[in-house]
């Protein structure tokens, strides 16, 4: 894989998506304006224009290596690397976090529902916050996951950018 090769908290591997979406979308931008100054937008290469093949190729290319970096950050976010020497988060922060759910649910129903009582909230099913440590561990969760969705969003402009050069028939 590629983008395998970036190791660590690399802004890179956060903005890898979009830098191949923009490229994408430049190299469409500048082959269809050419293709029209130059007056070769109407060659033919397998009964389809060439500007249409540029972009069939440029768009594979780039859901590939979107798709590579998206593959890349999807099992970094599951499975953090570990740098040497980093310890461990607090295993104690998510019993601190329920006891607080606790004492939060029993101070309303005793203010605010002294007639009626709340039905009782399981504190286990209630879903933590997914990075609110300040740790190297969280930060390379958030900054993974962050760059998992870009990567799905330059994938989608990729593919929606592309389909207006495949159905184009004329430079006006």
């Amino acid at each position: 894989m590629v983008t395998e090769k970036i190791k660590g908290d690399s802004l890179f591997s956060l903005i890898i998506g979009p830098l191949i979406w923009m490229v994408h979308f430049l190299t469409l931008y500048l082959t269809t304006a050419l293709a029209c100054a130059k007056g070769f937008f109407h060659l033919q290469v397998l009964g389809l224009g060439i500007v249409p093949w540029v972009a069939i190729v440029a768009t594979g290319v780039a859901s590939g290596l979107i798709l590579d970096s998206a593959i890349v950050a999807f099992r970094r976010w599951r499975n953090p690397p570990q740098e040497p020497g980093e310890k461990p988060p607090p295993p104690a922060q998510e019993q601190i976090i329920a006891r607080g759910r606790q004492r939060a649910l029993a101070f309303v129903r005793q203010r605010f529902h002294r007639s009626q009582p709340l039905p009782q909230v399981e504190t286990a099913a209630i879903p933590m916050p997914p990075y609110d440590q300040a740790n190297p561990q969280s930060r390379r969760r958030f900054l993974t996951y962050a760059g998992l969705l870009l990567s799905g969003l330059a994938l989608i402009a990729t593919l929606w950018e592309a389909l207006p050069v495949l159905f184009m028939t004329s430079c006006r």
